[in-house]
């Protein structure tokens, strides 16, 4: 069996919800690097996440049944959808530092990002079109 990865998550509750999708469709999936994460929180920013892995021979269906999840899109302060000033997706996913380059730097950022979290603006990413851009005064609600 050839295992592939389907989706990589910054969260494992997130993570665990879709292997939970998957296994209620009958499909078998495992996960990767779920521990690490929940010891050790920026280990997801130097090894990119929580990997849902499933066999090769699933893999295209699983993707049907991944595009068919639509996730709640995310909100800016005024309680607006968050869209992507390039293509105008409401797919975004967030993150700090997604523009740092050195995984050092990032995850450097990341922890000093958890000891003041009012300090640091989120990135923004598209997950249609892949531009990364930043909301002013922007945070989850």
């Amino acid at each position: 069996m050839k295992l592939v990865t389907v989706k990589t998550f910054s969260k494992v509750h997130e993570a665990q919800l879709l292997k939970e999708t998957l296994a209620n469709n009958g499909i078998e999936s495992y996960l990767f690097d779920e521990n690490m994460n929940n010891v050790y929180p920026g280990y997801n920013i130097m090894e990119g996440g929580v990997k849902l892995k499933v066999d090769a021979f699933h893999f295209e269906r699983v993707k049907l049944l991944v595009d068919a999840i639509q996730p709640e899109p995310l909100k800016d302060l005024n309680g607006d959808d968050v869209v992507c000033p390039n293509c105008h997706s409401k797919y975004i996913k967030s993150d700090y530092f997604l523009k740092e380059k050195n995984e050092l730097i990032k995850l450097f950022k990341s922890f000093l990002s958890d000891l003041f979290p009012n300090k640091y603006e989120k990135d923004y990413i598209c997950k249609s079109c892949n531009h990364i851009f930043q909301l002013k005064h922007s945070k989850d609600i």
